[in-house]
């Protein structure tokens, strides 16, 4: 498991299983629906989304895909989770392909970005068009050439795994701050069960499979679970605060909720 050392606070982050993702589309978000409200004015799924009109407004049609960004150093892309919108004939197309084998013999389909993705220029209305690649996977967005922006260069070009850390930084640090209905929730892309919400743990509950080093949950609400080992409780204890010795000591890992689970399960005492 490859590590990268950050420039800015010189920790070890293990970002190779980490993706940004959003869980609706922003103008859906910025709705601020009740949960009813959502199901009647915006019906969903975990990958799709028709937000209907109303008045003189025509009803709009979201899908969810994978944009990947080639990361120097790695065999595999670093992709953002995004919802691009698309015409209604497309919209009706792409659904009805999904579970078709047969599907990547279609499109592509005109879209246009529906999240703004964070540390850039507004990326909304981006132009680009969407493809399925394989069939155990959700389309991909490939963004058109030509537009002077720096989302689109560096989806073409590539990044360094230091552009995928500031990535990381912004978005923890966006985490921190009070969520209101303009700021998405913040989901991860995990390899082994998809876009789900991300979860902290600390390094050692990753790195220790074979025995169990305990299990201190700090937060259990489902959009921001915590916890740690029982070393790092004591040295939190001892410490009183979180000081670089305990941060450097707890080395903060992401990974997502169902993750979480297991290494919850793994680690906690036996009852």
């Amino acid at each position: 498991m490859k590590q990268f050392t950050c420039k800015d606070c010189g920790q070890e982050h293990d970002l190779s299983h980490w993706e940004p993702s959003f869980r609706l589309p922003d103008e859906v978000f910025a709705l601020a629906l009740s949960d009813e409200e959502l199901a009647e004015r915006a019906p969903h799924g975990r990958n799709w989304c028709e937000l209907k009109g109303t008045g003189d407004a025509a009803s709009r049609w979201f899908v969810r895909t994978l944009l990947p960004f080639p990361v120097e150093g790695r065999g595999e892309p670093c992709s953002w989770g995004l919802w691009v919108e698309v015409d209604a004939a497309s919209y009706q197309e792409i659904r009805a392909l999904w579970d078709n084998p047969a599907q990547n013999q279609a499109g592509p389909w005109r879209a246009t970005v529906a999240n703004d993705a964070d540390t850039y220029p507004s990326t909304l209305g981006l132009r680009g068009s969407v493809r399925f690649t394989h069939f155990e996977r959700i389309p991909q967005l490939s963004l058109n050439a030509g537009q002077a922006h720096p989302f689109v260069t560096e989806h073409q070009n590539g990044i360094t795994e230091q552009r995928v850390l500031d990535w990381y930084h912004a978005l923890s640090r966006a985490d921190d701050e009070p969520e209101s209905h303009e700021s998405p929730p913040r989901l991860l892309e995990c390899g082994t069960h998809g876009t789900a919400h991300a979860a902290m743990v600390c390094a050692h509950l990753v790195e220790a499979r074979d025995h169990a080093v305990g299990f201190v949950e700090n937060s259990d609400d489902p959009e921001d679970l915590q916890a740690w080992c029982d070393a790092c409780e004591q040295l939190f204890l001892r410490e009183g605060e979180h000081t670089q010795c305990f941060e450097d000591f707890c080395n903060v890992r992401v990974v997502c909720v169902f993750c979480y689970a297991t290494i919850k399960e793994r680690h906690s005492p036996l009852r």
